[in-house]
Formats: C-alpha cells, structure tokens, sequence
C-alpha cells in the first residue's frame, strides 16, 4: 500500500485518514428506509382487510397485480419484479416455468 492510503496492509484504518471520518446520521425514525417502510404501512391498512377478504397474502397480491399487466415472463423474473426470493415463492408448475395468465 501507498504512504497515503486510508489502510495499510493490517487492515487497520489510520485517524486522519477519510476512512476514519465519522459520518453524521440522521434520527434512525426519520432515516429514508424508515419512512419507506412507514409509508408502505399506512397504505397497506387500507389493503389489508380486503386481502384477508379474498384469503390473499400480500406476495400472493403482488403476484396477481403483477400479471394483469404483463403478457408472458418467467418465474424468475416474476420473482425479481414482485420483490419475491424465486427460491421461497410458490408458483404453479407447468408451461416449462413460464407464468401465463389465464385468459378471461
């Protein structure tokens, strides 16, 4: 490592180094994922009740949601484009792991 670097080769970052430059946070409630999420919430309320309605889980919502709008895509990208983990999301066999909507 240079003479001027942040770290040397120990890994230990010097004090006067940018690295070690304390950076200011805001109140962790009033953070930017903290608002999201609280906003995501408020709007949620309203959803909610009309989902346990329809016995629908939010991810199962999302999913519905998602192919009105979309004519053929891969569980896969179904996965990536609801926020789901493709691993832990249940989707239908068939049609080669192709997600179709059905016709009305």
């Amino acid at each position: 490592m240079t003479q001027n670097s942040a770290q040397s080769d120990t890994g230990v970052v010097r004090r006067n180094s940018p690295a070690a430059t304390r950076i200011r946070l805001r109140n962790f409630s009033r953070s930017l994922p903290m608002s999201l999420l609280k906003a995501r919430e408020a709007v949620m309320t309203h959803f909610r009740p009309g989902l346990r309605m329809l016995s629908l889980t939010e991810q199962q919502w999302r999913v519905l949601r998602a192919l009105t709008t979309i004519d053929k895509i891969g569980m896969h990208d179904l996965a990536i484009a609801t926020l789901l983990e493709s691993g832990g999301a249940k989707f239908g066999h068939g049609s080669g792991g192709i997600v179709l909507p059905r016709a009305a």
